[in-house]
């Protein structure tokens, strides 16, 4: 079974470098297949950092929006990491793809 794993982070360690201030403010792990929604993002999350397993596409929408992936939203390579920057209270939603 494919999964997309969530690491939420209020934000960056240091001015000038891209890395995530640790510890995590949370983690959630969602199973991709067909339309499947996060839980809303921790009131400290600014940012996430998405791993995928399988090919897959995604949305994150913005507090008190309901997203619902479709294959035409943002694609992901299996095996692939990306980072995001978000709102406290937003969602990722994602679907499996080809």
């Amino acid at each position: 079974m494919a999964s997309l794993y969530i690491t939420e982070y209020s934000g960056v360690a240091g001015q000038h470098t891209q890395v995530a201030m640790t510890p995590a403010v949370a983690h959630q792990k969602l199973t991709i297949g067909s339309e499947t929604d996060s839980a809303v993002f921790n009131a400290n999350t600014r940012f996430i950092r998405v791993h995928v397993d399988a090919i897959c596409s995604i949305l994150i929408e913005n507090v008190d929006t309901a997203p619902t992936a479709t294959v035409g939203m943002t694609r992901m390579a299996a095996d692939t990491t990306e980072y995001f920057g978000v709102v406290p209270g937003g969602k990722l939603s994602v679907i499996t793809n080809t």
